[in-house]
């Protein structure tokens, strides 16, 4: 006994088990996480998504009749626009093109064929992204563990077994919303009955307060939640949709504070370097006018539908880094939460392994 605790040793100083500045500052991946941003064949997949989904919400004015524009909403175009406005317009566009038609189902009421056709629309845009961002997420995560990055084909059928998981995800807070509305409706029908009726429903109201409550913290933080679960889903070995929205929601209500602090840092990085690819873009777009203008007189007119393919290369930079960055928050939350290292990533086993015959050694 006496030998035993001769030989224990007290642990080392946290400056002593460091071995590089990530240890001290794991939001430095930040670096590796970006790694598969800056892939050609990367920003070309999130380019045809961005393509798909401006498609998709053009698609509806090909049925509409010409539309007479108003002289007083040609007046307010004409007026100048705020700095800030200059600065979240990108990241409106961003937006949109991943959940728009879930935001414009929201924003109004809509006739049911409309409806329906902004839910087929979100699907579609979410199967989309859930194949390419999920590809990007376990890129990043890979990058940030230093280990290989997986083919282009490995990863996309790697993202497309488990984006059937990613799409259930959003369901289950949808599920638990509509279970606490109905409950509140059937609250209203008891209201009707003669008499007792508006007893009873002032007492179920009251008894579902908590219910109110639990479906307001469901929903508000679904809109973290889900994103983090999809980084779940695409780098965690389980990779169901129940483990995910789990995790994503023990990280939202665990680790408030550290959400929103790698939320600033990882929104300020996009907004620089979207800056430096936007720069590039505005230089791109004014040669190709200054060439266009040697044979035509007014060629911002004929090369419009070219600038505007230009221009949505700021949306999908923005794009492409909040994917990636996507799986370097939800590392450094479960690296908080789960105390699990940064390196700790599984790594998908190879289908057929190759088995080395053994060596014949004579001594």
């Amino acid at each position: 006994m006496a030998e035993d605790t001769a030989r224990m040793k007290p642990e080392s100083g946290f400056l002593l088990r460091l071995r590089t500045w990530r240890d001290a500052f794991p939001w430095l991946a930040i670096g590796d996480a970006l790694k598969p941003a800056t892939s050609v064949l990367h920003l070309a997949l999130v380019s045809f998504a961005v393509l798909i989904s401006w498609s998709l919400q053009e698609l509806p004015t090909i049925f509409e009749s010409d539309v007479v524009l108003d002289p007083s909403t040609l007046a307010e175009a004409d007026l100048p626009i705020t700095w800030f406005e200059v600065l979240m317009r990108p990241w409106g566009i961003a937006a949109d093109c991943v959940v728009g038609p879930a935001r414009t189902l929201l924003s109004g009421h809509h006739s049911f064929l409309k409806a329906i056709f902004l839910i087929v629309e979100q699907i579609i845009l979410l199967g989309v992204w859930a194949i390419i961002g999920g590809q990007l997420i376990r890129q990043a995560g890979l990058a940030i563990a230093g280990r290989s990055p997986m083919s282009l084909v490995a990863g996309h059928r790697f993202a497309l077994g488990r984006a059937l998981s990613a799409l259930a995800t959003p369901l289950i807070p949808i599920i638990v919303v509509v279970a606490v509305a109905t409950y509140f409706a059937f609250a209203a029908v008891l209201g009707r009955i003669p008499g007792i009726g508006i007893f009873l429903e002032l007492l179920f109201q009251t008894l579902g307060i908590p219910l109110a409550l639990i479906a307001g913290l469901i929903g508000f933080g679904a809109f973290l939640a889900i994103p983090l679960s999809w980084s779940a889903i695409f780098i965690e070995e389980d990779g169901s949709c129940f483990d995910g929205i789990s995790r994503g929601y023990e990280y939202v209500l665990r680790r408030p504070l550290q959400l929103f602090a790698y939320l600033l840092l990882a929104m300020i990085t996009i907004s620089l370097l979207s800056l430096l690819a936007a720069g590039v873009i505005q230089i791109g777009t004014s040669v190709a006018v200054w060439g266009m203008s040697w044979v035509e007189r007014n060629p911002r007119s004929s090369g419009l539908y070219f600038t505007n393919i230009l221009n949505h290369g700021v949306t999908v930079a923005i794009l492409i880094q909040a994917w990636c960055l996507q799986g370097w928050l939800y590392l450094l939350l479960r690296r908080s939460a789960n105390y699990q290292e940064l390196e700790d990533v599984w790594e998908v086993p190879i289908a057929n392994p190759t088995v080395l015959p053994p060596l014949n050694i004579d001594r």
